[in-house]
């Protein structure tokens, strides 16, 4: 999501709708570009993937706004280094970026603390059946919208199809499909690992363990009243810890896994199955 930092120096919003990106720009004094220009810096994480279709907004929207000029900034990939940065400079009150791609589970919580503008006259009730409902809910708080969806990710399952069709496997369909699959296929090859995902104690352990929770049945709120001590997540929980430990086809290393290391491990062929994001794909096929 991108949204704008709220600061007593400068106000600005970012949007982006349909294709095109959008940057409102408010009254207060602006830093100059050299060439006498207003600059904007934009701050967001490193995008994997080709660069080009985002560099073509930032130039389509300097284009329709030749007196304003945009500056990327990029900040380490991983998202708790992202909202550290975030939290330090806006607690500060810097000025020194006006527009930040903000993760869906910060926009409550930088809202709340008075960091963010209110866009909802940028996300109206009218506009939002645009979008997928999961990132709108994500960009709304207390019934003001502080973001605009700007991109979407899913956990993806990766496998090994050529080793998959070796042993005369199809794609596993249940978790336990995936345990037995990875069982087999790392008992006959030596040096396999079976499944390999994010462990780290970091937010992308929190988004594996949503994955197992929500197939599970289970949930952490419901109605609005915390649901997280159930039965079905302690199920979903000890799968999950079982991995690692008795089932044993997940490798202790993953407890200290992100996302550029699991998929390494799975890039370089030595793991049968990967949870990771969609970004990985194009880079496996490099």
């Amino acid at each position: 999501m991108t949204s704008c930092a709220l600061n007593r120096h400068r106000f600005v919003a970012a949007s982006i709708l349909a294709l095109n990106l959008l940057l409102i720009v408010g009254c207060a004094p602006r830093t100059s570009a050299p060439d006498g220009k207003t600059l904007l810096v934009f701050k967001h994480s490193k995008l994997f993937g080709d660069p080009a279709p985002l560099r073509a907004l930032l130039t389509d929207f300097e284009r329709q706004h030749p007196q304003l000029e945009v500056r990327e900034e990029t900040l380490p990939s991983s998202s708790d280094d992202q909202h550290q940065f975030y939290a330090i400079n806006l607690q500060a009150q810097s000025a020194a970026f006006d527009v930040l791609a903000v993760d869906v589970i910060w926009v409550a919580e930088f809202a709340r603390a008075g960091w963010l503008r209110d866009l909802s006259a940028l996300l109206p009730v009218s506009a939002r059946k645009e979008f997928f409902a999961a990132p709108v809910a994500a960009a709304v708080y207390d019934d003001r919208a502080y973001a605009i969806p700007w991109f979407v990710d899913a956990g993806l399952l990766y496998y090994r199809k050529d080793l998959l069709e070796r042993y005369s496997f199809t794609p596993p369909k249940t978790w336990d499909d995936l345990v037995h699959i990875a069982g087999e296929i790392k008992r006959r090859e030596l040096g396999m690992q079976g499944f390999v995902w994010q462990g780290k104690q970091y937010e992308g352990l929190v988004c594996n363990a949503l994955e197992y929770v929500w197939s599970n049945g289970g949930d952490v709120l419901l109605d609005g009243r915390p649901v997280i001590d159930s039965e079905n997540n302690r199920r979903a929980l000890g799968f999950m810890a079982d991995l690692v430990g008795h089932d044993g086809v997940t490798p202790a290393s993953v407890t200290t896994a992100t996302e550029e290391p699991s998929r390494h491990v799975f890039g370089q062929g030595r793991a049968v199955f990967l949870r990771n994001w969609p970004y990985a794909w194009s880079l496996f096929q490099q």
